[in-house]
């Protein structure tokens, strides 16, 4: 068994968020021509100052831009709007941090890309929008801030929200309520906390509707979510109904503490590869009437392979296909059940292979 973060971390409060040096630019973020640093825009990542407007500035007037080490906070109201060919670029997932302010929004008003979102596009799900494509994310956290020791219904909020986003990459990025071991802020939760809000969420419109504009073609690799409702969820039934967001690829990902760890909501969707990821450690939230799951499929003709797959704390499912779900192929090496949580298969023509002290 592998231990577990969300586990051992003991909590704390805040520490001192360790001074900048001006002008310091390390290996990981080294300017480029063209890429610009958000001070020379008056972020200041100190931890206290809202930084959403300075880094928002550095973005529409250069589209690549760098965030040195530090603690930038961001209005989850407002967010950070991406647009074709952004590139967000930061010190390395401990050192610099985006932490979300308080507040947020209703499942509603995230439904409606009305707030909510830290990292997002500008979306108008009634009218025509233009496509957002090639972005990319690397090198940094996103931390959620939701009450400590209460479930909210109406300051939900999302991490990176890459709905209707198309062919983008996200890299070495952390997101979630837990920040990661070594970064300069710890967080005091009571456990049972941890799994609200949504780290990355993929999805699009119906390619029907006035306002589709993609959503299609993208990769999150070697990234970590620690902490959130539905850590990377994928054609989310409440976020994007209708959704289909084919051809994405989730890989060499850490997802640990959360009520639903990696999930694809739609039949719809296809082309889908989930690969060796390490995912263990289910928080159910509390009043939630939603199964629990480490692994939930809806689509066709998608692919789970390998990592290592544990069904550690209450889940219900250990692996969830639906009725709607059909001829995918899942191949798990390594799975394990330590609460007996369900194998379920609902669908038409999955593949099943698992392995592990549970599945001789």
């Amino acid at each position: 068994m592998l231990q577990s973060p969300i586990e051992t971390a003991q909590p704390a409060g805040p520490r001192a968020v360790p001074a900048i040096q001006g002008g310091q630019v390390t290996a990981i973020g080294r300017l480029q021509p063209g890429v610009a640093d958000v001070r020379s825009y008056g972020a200041t990542g100190n931890g206290v100052a809202d930084d959403t407007a300075a880094i928002q500035a550095a973005i529409n007037q250069h589209g690549k831009v760098y965030i040195p080490a530090g603690v930038y906070r961001i209005d989850p109201k407002i967010g950070l709007v991406v647009r074709t060919g952004t590139e967000i670029i930061g010190d390395g997932r401990t050192r610099t941090i985006l932490l979300a302010g308080t507040g947020g929004a209703t499942m509603k008003e995230l439904a409606s890309y009305a707030g909510g979102s830290l990292i997002r596009r500008s979306f108008d799900p009634g009218g025509k929008n233009d496509y957002v494509t090639y972005v990319r994310l690397a090198d940094f956290t996103v931390l959620l801030t939701h009450p400590a020791d209460s479930v909210t219904e109406n300051a939900i909020q999302i991490g990176i929200d890459l709905r209707n986003i198309s062919r983008s990459l996200v890299e070495r990025v952390h997101v979630g309520n837990m920040p990661p071991l070594g970064a300069p802020i710890t967080r005091a939760y009571d456990r049972r906390f941890y799994s609200q809000g949504f780290g990355i969420v993929l999805g699009s419109v119906s390619s029907s509707t006035r306002s589709y504009a993609g959503g299609e073609v993208n990769t999150v690799r070697d990234s970590s979510v620690w902490g959130a409702y539905k850590l990377i969820v994928q054609d989310d039934a409440q976020l994007s109904p209708r959704s289909a967001a084919h051809a994405v690829l989730i890989e060499a990902c850490d997802l640990q503490g959360g009520h639903v760890l990696l999930s694809q909501e739609s039949r719809y969707t296809r082309g889908v590869s989930w690969r060796d990821n390490v995912l263990q450690n289910v928080i159910p939230r509390p009043g939630s009437r939603e199964a629990s799951a480490v692994l939930r499929m809806e689509g066709s003709n998608n692919l789970i392979d390998g990592g290592y797959i544990e069904a550690s704390g209450s889940a219900d499912y250990l692996l969830q296909l639906g009725s709607i779900s059909s001829n995918n192929m899942i191949r798990l090496p390594y799975a394990s059940t330590t609460n007996r949580a369900k194998v379920e298969d609902l669908g038409s023509g999955n593949s099943i292979n698992l392995k592990g002290p549970d599945f001789p």
